[in-house]
């Protein structure tokens, strides 16, 4: 169990925000079919201030982390005539939901060509 929450840290900690800017970064002056063939057709359009078309990719998760119990000990030690009896009861830990996001927004020019691309989101990470 120790070892597999430890795997799960690592791969946690390889995914970051900025390494997910960096990626964004990189389509800028892309064409847009460059984009739908890497990330499908976009959930929505919208039109920028500017009037530029902007496709909108939305990512969401939910659920549930798992409970589990806790079993109690029992410990006995002796000094001398004396024996100690301690029992600690068990206890669950853990349960509860989660729910993670991440909307991206690629703003495109006449040309059809990404100028910028920004997110807001808890889970806008890639490694």
């Amino acid at each position: 169990m120790v070892l597999l929450a430890i795997f799960v840290l690592v791969l946690v900690g390889c995914a970051t925000t900025a390494k997910y800017r960096e990626k964004l970064a990189t389509w800028n002056g892309k064409d847009v079919n460059q984009l739908i063939d890497a990330w499908g057709y976009p959930d929505n359009t919208i039109k920028s201030p500017e009037g530029n078309e902007v496709y909108v990719y939305k990512y969401h998760s939910a659920g549930r982390y798992p409970r589990s119990y806790i079993p109690g000990n029992t410990t006995v030690n002796s000094s001398g005539d004396n024996t100690y009896v301690s029992t600690s009861p068990g206890y669950y830990t853990g349960g509860g939901t989660y729910n993670n996001n991440c909307t991206t927004w690629f703003e495109l020019n006449k040309d059809n060509k990404i100028i910028r691309a920004v997110f807001r989101g808890n889970n806008c990470v890639s490694d």
